[in-house]
């Protein structure tokens, strides 16, 4: 049995099929394969970079593997629970704790990860006070009444 798509339908698909691909092919070049390499990430413009490069690398390899874990468990759930038959309709499942836990406690351990290493990272960099470890030195001006310690940071992304 073969699939036959209506003219109209087949020449939307080659029109869209050929314009993705223009757009893919016409956005490489020579000059941007060091980016490309650097996953995006902007040239080190002080010698403090590293560590911001360290992390953005951790933070697309952990989302990789997310992705791939994520499309893995989808492709098993796909072949696993398809439907054989018209007439069978699959057991519905619902209160299951232990996967509500698992889909509420991942994220936000994924995020206290990401929050740790940033602010690991901005303590090594000497950007800014790590938050975790927030300490004012004192002097002489930060005794005064109207002092106010004030720290920002400039990021190269």
């Amino acid at each position: 049995m073969s699939l036959q798509l209506p003219r109209r339908a087949r020449s939307i698909a080659l029109v869209a099929m050929v314009s993705g691909v223009t757009l893919l092919v016409s956005s490489c070049s020579v000059a941007e394969r060091r980016s490309f390499r650097r996953l995006a990430q902007p040239e080190d413009i002080t010698n403090r970079s590293e560590g911001m490069h360290s992390l953005w690398m951790g933070a697309w390899l952990a989302a990789a593997i997310v992705g791939v874990v994520v499309w893995g468990l989808i492709g098993y759930a796909c072949v696993k629970y398809r439907r054989r038959r018209d007439d069978e309709i699959p057991v519905q499942t619902r209160y299951n704790l232990p996967i509500e836990i698992l889909y509420t406690v991942a994220p936000v351990v994924m995020v206290l990860v990401f929050f740790f290493f940033t602010d690991f990272i901005r303590g090594q960099t000497g950007n800014a006070v790590g938050y975790l470890g927030a300490i004012i030195p004192m002097t002489e001006d930060s005794l005064r009444a109207d002092f106010l310690p004030v720290g920002g940071i400039e990021v190269s992304f």
